[in-house]
């Protein structure tokens, strides 16, 4: 939005580069309209007038944009994102009631303690059938699955606060499970052989791929080039070979990713095995 200033000015630079004002004025199109008129002028006064006005306006009608598109956002149901915050909104314990004013269910009352979903996320895909289904993955804090009792009332919440004939699929379990091996060449005037830095003992790779990791949004995709990236980004570090990669879901047997990327079918994922060897630059 603009200020009062900046429309001030451009009325009056469109006032001193009109060819009928300048002609009628005799202005000097060298010269600005401050330069030209006393800022007590009739001219000087109705500018801010017109100015004022346009001001006001332009406020008025965004606020009226502001409000309109916060009404909207506010009613719109049935994305992906809308799935997410209600599965977060859950209170474990409390029941429904009906809204008339809006034709939604919703609690009587807000109890923060009772909001045992901590983590939560949508997706949308085709079941075997084609038919389009909304996958929700939540957890609980520290992303520990819900209890199948937890699970079994949060989806009646879902169910009925999810709009007519959505198809829903409920899944919270165990974070999926890496096993990462890789290579660092390092330089050994910041590490040493076991990749602790000389200084202080910490593991700077550890830590870069741990951050990774922890930064992966859940629902989110793990992606071997951004580990790298991670990787060859911490200090000591010359050059990282990505050697293997292979995935666990629900605590079952480990599969080598062969692809770039993994989507978690738990919405995260935890480290269970992180191997790295270390070459110095100067190995011959």
């Amino acid at each position: 939005m603009r200020t009062l200033n900046e429309i001030t000015d451009t009325i009056k630079e469109s006032f001193v580069n009109d060819e009928t004002m300048a002609q009628m004025y005799g202005l000097d199109a060298s010269k600005t309209f401050d330069e030209q008129f006393s800022l007590v002028s009739f001219e000087a006064v109705l500018i801010y007038i017109v100015a004022m006005a346009s001001y006001l306006c332009e406020r008025l009608f965004l606020t009226t944009s502001d409000e309109v598109t916060a009404a909207i956002d506010s009613r719109y149901i049935a994305s992906e994102p809308w799935f997410q915050q209600r599965a977060i909104e859950y209170q474990d314990g409390y029941s429904l009631i009906y809204n008339p004013a809006t034709y939604t269910f919703e609690y009587a009352e807000q109890d923060e303690a009772a909001r045992i979903v901590e983590f939560a996320a949508a997706r949308s895909y085709l079941d075997t059938n084609d038919i389009r289904r909304i996958r929700i993955l939540v957890s609980k804090k520290e992303k520990a699955p819900l209890s199948a009792e937890e699970l079994s009332r949060f989806s009646t919440y879902m169910q009925r606060i999810a709009p007519a004939g959505t198809r829903m699929t409920f899944v919270s379990k165990q974070s999926d499970r890496l096993r990462i091996t890789a290579q660092v060449n390092y330089d050994p005037l910041l590490l040493n052989s076991s990749g602790e830095r000389i200084t202080d003992g910490v593991k700077p790779v550890d830590i870069a791929v741990q951050e990774y990791i922890d930064g992966i949004l859940y629902g989110g995709v793990f992606n071997k080039t951004k580990l790298v990236d991670a990787i060859q980004a911490a200090e000591g570090v010359v050059d990282v070979v990505l050697q293997s990669v292979s995935t666990s879901s629900d605590g079952g047997s480990y599969t080598v990713l062969d692809g770039t990327s993994y989507a978690s079918t738990s919405g995260s994922f935890i480290i269970d095995n992180l191997n790295i060897s270390y070459l110095s630059q100067d190995a011959d």
